[in-house]
């Protein structure tokens, strides 16, 4: 999309999640780190944001009793859209529909949607640097990550570096290129050249 460069751009960020391991993921991981100084907290400074979550009745309760949660709420609107435990039986099905409506409100509001994953961890500075990219006019950004274990890398994060009072958690970036790198999925590490069952099918 294109942006006066005079203006400030507007960002919808959206998840869609249901179900205890990645309602899990969302508030003890994704958005602790997302709470770092140098994430949403920045990006605030160069973007208009809100947030919309797709889910289900039972994990909107839940996220409400989060420190973590609230301080989203604080630093911009959320928005939670309830979805019915009977859309649940294709749920690939319902992630699309949820990101294409969520995508055509973005563009009728002529804001940026950013998709976020909810069992994604972020370096603080991460979205600073995205509000730079934003700042000087990129209409689009891609942004990939190594898939990891979680049942590994998260305990070891969260014991490294605790949520402090706001429940926000702080990993510099060198930090966090190596975490991923010795907690790699399998099914990440049978993509490297050298695998002798390297897949045929990308995942």
């Amino acid at each position: 999309m294109a942006t006066d460069k005079n203006e400030i751009p507007r960002c919808q960020l959206m998840t869609v999640m249901w179900g205890d391991w990645h309602v899990g993921m969302f508030l003890d991981a994704n958005l602790p780190t997302m709470l770092a100084p140098g994430n949403l907290p920045a990006l605030i400074t160069r973007a208009r944001c809100e947030y919309l979550i797709h889910t289900t009745y039972a994990d909107a309760e839940r996220m409400r009793g989060s420190p973590a949660f609230l301080r989203l709420c604080e630093l911009m609107p959320v928005r939670i859209k309830v979805t019915s435990y009977s859309r649940l039986k294709n749920p690939m099905a319902l992630h699309h529909a949820a990101w294409d409506a969520g995508s055509r409100r973005a563009k009728r509001r002529g804001a940026f949607v950013l998709l976020m994953p909810p069992d994604v961890v972020g370096a603080d500075g991460s979205f600073a640097r995205l509000g730079e990219a934003l700042a000087a006019g990129k209409s689009a950004i891609f942004m990939t990550y190594p898939r990891v274990t979680s049942e590994s890398l998260v305990p070891e994060m969260l014991a490294e570096r605790p949520a402090d009072a706001v429940g926000a958690v702080s990993i510099p970036p060198a930090r966090m290129m190596d975490l991923p790198l010795r907690h790699l999925h399998p099914l990440m590490m049978a993509y490297l050249r050298d695998c002798p069952h390297f897949p045929i099918h990308p995942e």
